[in-house]
């Protein structure tokens, strides 16, 4: 085909990123191949996912970029950003494999960019988990020109894919997520909704892992984990959402006692690595949240000394508004 031009267009659909629109625009043209796009219309799919090109690609189909970048993450500096969120370290952006919900794609055959959001793994409108395979078991990929099937299969369809059971913590997780990005409807969580997603995230898992881990002296990460990233996070987010924090911090209390340390009960001591991450957050709000759960806590278990009083942050600490 020596005409670069695509004779058919597509218009953005909902939460569609650019990288999304390219593999669409090959199928409506029946392009067989990914190495063709490049070629007919001076676009990389991999540059689309950096939020770069986007405007020959909506001039090609006759769109405005604001349309298109609106649904399409951006990479600045270290960070990746969509719809003014920042979700996190573009190191952790890039899947090498696509990823969807099948029954989004059966009603809609076309990519949503929170299917890229490596901290997003169910679809909380169909209680259904993302898959990242076609029916014939391949992975799908970025160089596939069709969206329900991999590149590799005539008849594949992810419509075919059967559901497999879904951890409801996980999805109201998502669905808290998904509303600060604008899918679906904005579910309240006062306590961060003013603080960015990333960050958000990372607050949530290390409350995931004191509820799973309890008593630990030493600082974890949510790898250090048998339990997944999601299923850490989906943890702390109910453990924060039922304000369930002072029967975990009791659990905690219990796991020294039964350690049988010999260190004299004291805030750092007693919450393990818990009492050294209050004391250093930086968000001030927050750490007096935390700081004010583990005193009461602490307090009903023994005296508290007045120099751990000065040291973590309480209500009393709090400047004046």
């Amino acid at each position: 085909m020596n005409d670069p031009r695509l004779p058919l267009w597509v218009t953005p659909a909902k939460d569609e990123p650019a990288h999304g629109i390219l593999i669409r625009l090959a199928e409506r043209n029946g392009i067989e191949s990914s190495t063709r796009i490049p070629r007919m219309t001076g676009l990389n799919l991999s540059r689309l996912r950096l939020g770069r090109g986007v405007d020959r690609l909506a001039a090609i189909i006759k769109c405005d970029v604001a349309e298109i970048m609106h649904s399409t993450p951006v990479v600045s500096e270290n960070s990746i950003f969509v719809r003014g969120e920042d979700v996190g370290s573009k190191r952790r952006g890039g899947r090498p494999i696509r990823r969807l919900c099948p029954q989004c794609v059966s009603e809609s055959a076309h990519h949503r960019f929170w299917y890229d959001l490596e901290f997003i793994t169910t679809c909380p409108e169909h209680g259904r988990n993302l898959v990242h395979t076609c029916s014939c078991g391949r992975d799908l990929s970025w160089d596939d020109v069709r969206i329900s099937k991999c590149r590799h299969c005539d008849d594949g369809d992810v419509a075919l894919i059967p559901g497999t059971p879904v951890d409801p913590d996980i999805t109201e997780m998502d669905r808290w997520v998904l509303g600060r990005l604008g899918v679906g409807k904005p579910e309240p969580f006062p306590l961060f909704d003013q603080m960015a997603l990333c960050h958000a995230q990372h607050m949530i898992g290390m409350i995931g892992i004191l509820e799973i881990k309890g008593y630990e002296e030493r600082w974890l990460r949510p790898q250090d984990l048998e339990e997944s990233d999601s299923e850490v996070r989906a943890r702390g987010f109910r453990v924060l959402k039922q304000n369930q924090l002072d029967d975990v911090l009791d659990r905690v209390y219990e796991g020294f006692r039964s350690s049988r340390s010999y260190m004299p009960e004291t805030i750092k001591n007693a919450y393990g690595w818990f009492g050294d991450w209050v004391e250093d957050l930086r968000s001030r709000s927050l750490a007096v949240h935390f700081g004010e759960i583990l005193i009461t806590n602490a307090a009903r278990k023994f005296q508290i000394k007045e120099k751990e009083l000065r040291r973590v942050p309480h209500m009393k600490q709090a400047p004046a508004s």
